[in-house]
C-alpha cells in the first residue's frame, strides 16, 4: 500500500490522519509495509508530521519512503540511518509532476532530470541506504537521447481511493 502526502513541511499535511494511522498500527499492527511518498519534507523538523510513522514502536508500519526531501522528519531520518526503512530520493519538482501523472493514470513521468546523477539507475537509482535496492526509475531511449521514467506502480492504489480514510 502507498500513502501519498501532498504537503510542504506541515502545510497541507493532514496530521490527524497520519496520527490515526500510527495509532491504529500501534494498537492492531496493521496496515504493514506502507510506502510513504511525499515530494517535500513532511514534518516540522522536530517531531510532528509524517515522521510519526517511523518512530519507535512502529517498526513494520513503513517499508519505504520515496521523497525529494527527508530532513523535516527526524524520526524517518533515524529509521533510514538505522536501515529499518528503505529510502529513495526523487527530484522534488519531478515528483510533484509525477503526482499529476498518477492522477491521470499514465504509466509514469518521463523527464531528463536526474540523468547522470545518483538518481540514474545506471549509477545508484536514488537509493539512500544499503537496503534500498529497488529500481523505481527506468532509463528509456527518446529517439537518440535518453530520459528517465518514474514508475507509476506505487501510486496506483493511492490514485483509486482515499487510502488514509479507508484504512484509519
Amino acid at each position: 500500500m502507498s500513502l501519498l502526502l501532498a504537503c510542504f513541511g506541515m502545510a497541507g499535511l493532514a496530521e490527524e490522519i497520519v496520527l490515526a494511522l500510527r495509532d491504529r498500527y500501534v494498537g492492531q499492527k496493521r496496515p504493514r509495509g506502507i510506502t510513504l511518498m511525499h515530494a517535500a519534507g513532511a514534518g516540522d523538523f522536530v517531531g510532528r508530521g509524517g515522521g510519526v510513522l517511523a518512530e519507535e514502536g512502529t517498526e513494520g508500519l513503513l517499508k519505504r519512503v520515496v521523497t525529494g526531501h527527508l530532513a523535516a522528519s527526524p524520526q524517518t531520518v533515524k529509521a533510514v540511518q538505522e536501515k529499518r526503512v528503505e529510502c529513495y530520493f526523487w527530484p522534488l519538482g519531478s515528483m510533484c509532476q509525477w503526482y499529476t501523472e498518477v492522477a491521470r493514470r499514465s504509466p509514469g513521468l518521463v523527464t531528463k532530470t536526474g540523468l547522470g546523477t545518483f538518481l540514474d539507475p545506471r549509477v545508484e537509482s536514488g537509493g539512500v541506504n544499503s537496503i534500498s535496492t529497488e529500481h523505481f526509475i527506468k532509463v528509456i531511449d527518446l529517439e537518440g537521447g535518453y530520459g528517465v521514467t518514474l514508475r507509476r506502480e506505487h501510486g496506483r492504489e493511492a490514485s483509486r481511493r482515499n487510502i488514509p480514510s479507508t484504512h484509519c
